[in-house]
């Protein structure tokens, strides 16, 4: 009972994301509602695992196949959740094809293999029965395992490469576009990338024990198993957290296609006079959702050209200029109540989160919260 329980626990987290993130994506980028349908892919390919390893035989023959198929398409289609991050505005459907090719081709020559030998032949060789190795079916079979083995591993590496090169390049438009640090940083996708390499090496280990050795460990089990549920989770709960990294591919601000013209000293002033009129009059920093096209929309700008403004006249990016305005916030508020809670701080202050105030008081102060606090108040003594 044990046994199968942990065998069908990544199953059932993967299906928990997959509706939890399909339930709650309303109004959320297109990348959420893609990672909320791709979660019910780990869900299948766990599932066909737990048909072997239950055991159940006279079922995994006809879902050898789909494993076959869905452990070689589960990283390039995780690929296309960090592309819709970073690059792409859409599910391209090309580009689902392309990536399915060597999935399919593999899978056609494993079939091929399957179709070679007889029903008994085959179902003895999946679960390591005695059979005769030097028959021609059976080296077809296990050529095809061993082919297996290493574009799985060839696939792990160039996702794992591509998919964080792609967070690198995009990662200046995070900071340039959100006002939460959490938000504005890459963390959480680096994370989520970083997830690919543990259930990658994860797998391996797995195939290098060998299905005969596992099918009578419960200790390796357990612990393969429990690492891929784990994996699996925190998958669902970064993908929740995670916005966009590139705002541009995002439809909604697509309108923003006008030429940028360079404006006289004069402008220059009366604009960014403007910008600290609503920072410094209307306080609009203490909108924790607040973000650059938020801030274009009030001042009546192009986000390109206000991105660009501020860094030339502050020479700061985005995030940290909104966040030096919640700062400032904060002394005063801990200047006139020192006795709040730390929750009731980053609800007055503008800030995302209390890690997101730390994090902001950290950068900009050079010192952790308690010191700022300390400062502040031994300042009100004196």
């Amino acid at each position: 009972m044990v046994r199968i329980v942990i065998l069908l626990a990544p199953v059932f987290v993967s299906l928990f994301w997959a509706f939890t993130l399909m339930g709650d994506n309303k109004g959320h980028h297109v990348s959420r509602r893609y990672l909320s349908v791709f979660m019910l892919l780990p869900a299948m390919l766990m599932f066909c695992h737990f048909l072997y390893f239950a055991p159940f035989p006279d079922w995994f023959v006809y879902f050898d196949l789909f494993l076959q198929y869905f452990g070689l398409l589960i990283f390039p289609l995780f690929h296309i959740y960090f592309r819709l991050l970073t690059v792409d505005d859409k599910i391209s459907l090309k580009k689902l094809l392309i990536l399915q090719i060597l999935p399919i081709i593999y899978t056609g020559f494993y079939a091929a293999a399957v179709l070679n030998s007889s029903l008994p032949e085959y179902k003895a060789w999946l679960f390591n029965k005695t059979i005769d190795p030097t028959t021609q079916s059976v080296q077809f079979l296990q050529m095809m395992r061993i082919a297996g083995k290493i574009i799985f591993t060839l696939q792990t590496i160039y996702y794992v490469v591509t998919n964080h090169l792609l967070i690198n390049k995009y990662a200046d438009r995070a900071i340039q576009f959100y006002s939460d640090v959490r938000d504005a940083k890459t963390g959480y996708a680096k994370l989520l990338n970083l997830s690919i390499i543990l259930s990658g090496a994860t797998t391996l280990v797995l195939y290098m024990i060998g299905r005969a050795f596992l099918m009578s460990a419960d200790g390796m089990i357990f612990l393969g198993w429990t690492t891929l549920t784990v994996t699996l989770y925190f998958i669902g709960s970064l993908g929740a957290r995670q916005k966009v990294i590139n705002p541009d591919v995002e439809l909604v601000n697509n309108d923003e296609h006008f030429q940028l013209v360079t404006p006289s000293i004069k402008e220059q002033d009366i604009f960014i006079n403007k910008i600290l009129y609503e920072f410094e009059g209307n306080k609009i920093y203490l909108n924790k959702d607040m973000t650059i096209h938020d801030l274009a929309k009030i001042v009546g700008s192009n986000r390109t050209y206000l991105s660009n403004a501020i860094n030339q006249e502050f020479d700061q990016n985005f995030c940290a200029f909104v966040n030096g305005f919640r700062v400032k916030e904060l002394e005063r508020v801990l200047l006139e109540n020192p006795d709040f809670a730390v929750e009731e701080y980053v609800a007055r202050c503008g800030f995302g989160s209390v890690n997101s105030m730390k994090r902001s008081v950290a950068a900009i102060t050079h010192a952790p919260f308690s010191e700022l606090k300390a400062m502040v108040l031994m300042k009100k003594q004196a």
